[in-house]
């Protein structure tokens, strides 16, 4: 059994759905560099790194709803002062 973090499953995530096997990309990362993070064997063998769509779309998702925080609260508040950040 092997243990990966969230970010680790997230670039395979992306591998595979670029093609790649997802089993053969792990194995030759253990067995050739089991030292060296996941995204740096990657990027050593020259894949190109993304976020995987999930990442993309909830990033999105946050950024809109704060948008429509912030919209609500002007068109409720128009008089008061913005907020010190």
């Amino acid at each position: 059994m092997g243990v990966i973090s969230l970010d680790d499953l997230g670039l395979v995530e992306y591998a595979t759905n670029n093609g790649r096997d997802a089993g053969n990309l792990l194995t030759t990362w253990r067995s050739r560099q089991p030292e060296v993070a996941l995204q740096h064997f990657m990027h050593g063998q020259g894949e190109k790194l993304h976020m995987p769509q999930w990442v993309t779309d909830t990033f999105s998702q946050v950024v809109d709803e704060l948008v429509e925080q912030q919209t609500s609260y002007l068109e409720n508040f128009p008089d008061s002062p913005p907020a010190a950040s």
